[in-house]
Order: structure tokens, then C-alpha cells, then sequence
């Protein structure tokens, strides 16, 4: 799925036929498709972030400088596996996690990095950093996200709840500022009707992941190439 297209399944589920998202003299800015969209893409990250591996070689220090590992989050750190030694072949030999430590001073100038303090890899020596970044919404329209189509619904999901919410926050504001002879319970009704919204796209959402991990690998061995 492209960001476009992801764009465009937000609009046409949220169906704001009064224009107060989408449209160029909207109350709401007309990005607001799109920050919905960064907004539920960041959630669904943090239930669901993008793996990344990376070879790199030890440093003089035995450390490996945080600033290396590309796109390194200290949010999944606790999710970060290190493979070595490196092997080409047969089940990779991961350290255990008091093999290693997060070392937030390493340098003069304070930058963290993967410090070794049980199974010590000498200088140049290779390690596998296998870690999690969060998802990012593509640069342009038609470039691709890294989450797999199949695992989209959710993060629409998300993005329409947060759009929901938007609209709800605007009719609730909008009825304390309204003239005397508006019909405030008219504002009240649609902001209570778009948080309703919220909840059930948030709940479906979260279904599609309780789903997606009670069925997740089975007894299907996944393994690196």
C-alpha cells in the first residue's frame, strides 16, 4: 500500500462529507489525513514494530556505537537480539541478555553504545544486531510503507480513530463558542457519535493483532536466510 492509497482508505471510511478534514477551506487543516495516518502509524509500532538486522564489526573499545546501528531506538531496546559469532549456517548463536548492556556514556561526547560485559568479541570482530524500528509513513504518495499490505488494517484502523478524534475534539469546541441561536445539542450529538467512532475503530484495530498472534508462526520454524 502506497501513502496515497492509504490516504484515500482513511477519507473514505472516516466519509467527512461536511469537508472538515479534507478540504482546502477546511476548519481542519487539509494534512490532516496524513498526520492521522503518522499518528496511527506510530501506534501500531509500538505494538508492532519493523524488524531490522545489521552486521557490524566490534570497535577498539569492544563496544558498538549506538549512532551505527542504523534507525537504533532505545524504545525496543529491550527487544534487541545480538548474534555472535556470526554463522553462515545452522541455528544462529545468540547471547543471552547479561551478555551485553546499554552503555549511555560511552565517549566524551556521551553517545550510548552496545557494551559487552559477559562474552567479550575482540576488535573487528563481527556481530549481528537484530532490533525494531518504528514504521514510518513513506516520503511521496506512491512510494510503499514497510508494513506488509496484510498487516495494514490495523494502522488504518488506528488512523481513522485518531481522524475520528479529530472531529469529535471540533464539534465538542465548537459548541462552546457557537452563537445563542445555534443548535448546541446538535454539536454535543455528533462529537458524542465521533468519539463513539473512535472506540470501535481502535477496538477493531486491536482485534486484527490479538487475532494476527494467537495464529502467528504455529508451528512453522522461521528462520533467517
Amino acid at each position: 500500500m502506497t501513502r496515497d492509497e492509504g490516504i484515500s482508505e482513511i477519507a473514505t471510511t472516516i466519509q467527512d462529507t461536511a469537508k472538515k478534514l479534507g478540504d482546502s477551506e477546511a476548519t481542519i487543516t487539509p494534512d490532516t489525513y496524513l498526520l492521522a495516518l503518522k499518528r496511527g502509524l506510530g501506534l501500531f509500532s509500538q505494538l508492532r514494530p519493523r524488524r531490522v538486522t545489521q552486521t557490524l564489526a566490534v570497535g577498539a573499545t569492544g563496544r558498538i556505537a549506538t549512532s551505527s546501528i542504523a534507525g537504533f531506538s532505545e524504545t525496543f531496546i529491550h527487544l534487541m537480539r545480538i548474534e555472535y559469532p556470526v554463522i553462515q549456517f545452522g541455528e544462529p548463536r545468540w547471547l543471552d541478555q547479561d551478555d551485553w548492556q546499554l552503555d549511555t556514556m560511552y565517549g566524551d561526547d556521551g553517545t550510548p553504545a552496545i557494551r559487552f560485559v559477559g562474552v567479550i568479541p575482540a576488535q573487528g570482530q563481527q556481530c549481528r544486531i537484530a532490533h525494531f524500528v518504528a514504521h514510518a509513513v513513506p516520503s511521496s504518495g506512491p512510494a510503499s510503507f514497510t508494513v506488509a499490505d496484510d498487516d495494514m488494517p490495523p494502522a488504518i484502523s488506528f488512523s481513522v480513530a485518531f481522524g475520528l478524534g479529530m472531529l469529535s475534539n471540533w464539534y465538542k469546541q465548537s459548541s462552546e463558542v457557537v452563537s445563542a441561536g445555534a443548535d448546541i445539542t446538535t454539536f454535543i450529538n455528533k462529537s458524542g457519535l465521533y468519539s463513539a467512532g473512535v472506540k470501535e475503530h481502535y477496538a477493531a484495530g486491536m482485534q486484527f493483532l490479538r487475532v494476527h498472534a494467537m495464529r502467528r508462526r504455529g508451528n512453522v520454524s522461521i528462520v533467517r536466510g
